[in-house]
């Protein structure tokens, strides 16, 4: 019960519940490669982080934000520890980290990590990226909810022109 193959094999199960939407039924297989892989791998591992960052995102989906934190933390973390500041990895991780806070109510702690993910999609996918725009339009939403509509605004411009361009290359 302890192999990396059967965590392998929990953790594929989970991939697929969650890719056609099914986070909540993923859930217990999450659990069951976390604890194995926490075993085998260790903490800090890559493979752990994947783990973490879907536990996260399936709390996060299923409106468990109080649950989605921690797992999404522990990935942001180890993901910075192991590939730095400029991976595309963490800018995953902090972006649904952000959107978790911005659901509790805890804005100053989303802002900064959705100018952190910003940052990190320009600079890793590019200006033009799909990925970067839709980090921009959900940071967009959280600005104004604090009253900050002039940014907001700014952010929806430059993520509209993202998808403008994206449409004339199709």
């Amino acid at each position: 019960p302890d192999s990396i193959d059967v965590g392998n094999v929990n953790f594929n199960i989970a991939s697929v519940m969650f890719d056609q939407g099914h986070e909540g039924a993923a859930i217990p297989w999450l659990q069951r490669t976390l604890t194995i892989f926490d075993r085998v791998l260790g903490g800090a591992s890559l493979k752990t982080a994947s783990v973490l960052c879907m536990l996260g995102d399936s709390r996060r989906l299923t409106k468990d934000y109080r649950e989605a934190e921690g797992p999404l933390k522990r990935c942001a973390d180890i993901r910075e520890a192991d590939g730095g500041i400029e991976n595309p990895d963490l800018a995953e991780a902090l972006h649904s980290l952000a959107l978790v806070y911005q659901a509790e109510g805890k804005m100053s702690l989303a802002e900064p990590r959705f100018k952190l993910a910003e940052k990190i999609r320009e600079n890793t996918l590019g200006i033009t990226s799909p990925v970067l725009a839709q980090t921009m339009e959900d940071h967009a939403v959280l600005l104004k909810q604090m009253g900050r509509d002039q940014e907001a605004q700014r952010l929806l411009t430059l993520a509209s022109a993202i998808r403008k361009n994206q449409a004339k290359g199709k």
